[in-house]
């Protein structure tokens, strides 16, 4: 029985819905999987920040420590007057 015009066409009709739906489930698992992979990077890309601040955060606070030390000299070397210096050196007690 050879088939005819409708049968023949839902059977063409079937085959690309079934191709259809093969595209879109291979699609969707694509976008899951990209998703994933986006947020696994996402976590790796702020760890690596992440330690690598907890790692040179000790020498940061040293060099800031030691910079503002310098600027405190330089503070006191400005606040020094060498006259009065010399003035309080000259009164005996």
């Amino acid at each position: 029985m050879p088939p005819n015009g409708i049968e023949h066409r839902l059977d063409e009709i079937e085959e690309k819905v079934d191709e259809s739906y093969k595209i879109l489930k291979s699609v969707k698992r694509r976008q899951t999987m990209d998703f994933w992979f986006g947020v696994i990077k996402l976590m790796i890309f702020l760890g690596v920040f992440y330690y690598s601040y907890v790692f040179i955060e000790p020498y940061v606070k040293d060099i800031k420590d030691l910079y503002l030390s310098i600027e405190g000299m330089s503070n006191t070397a400005k606040d020094f007057n060498i006259f009065e210096f010399f003035k309080g050196a000259q009164q005996p007690q």
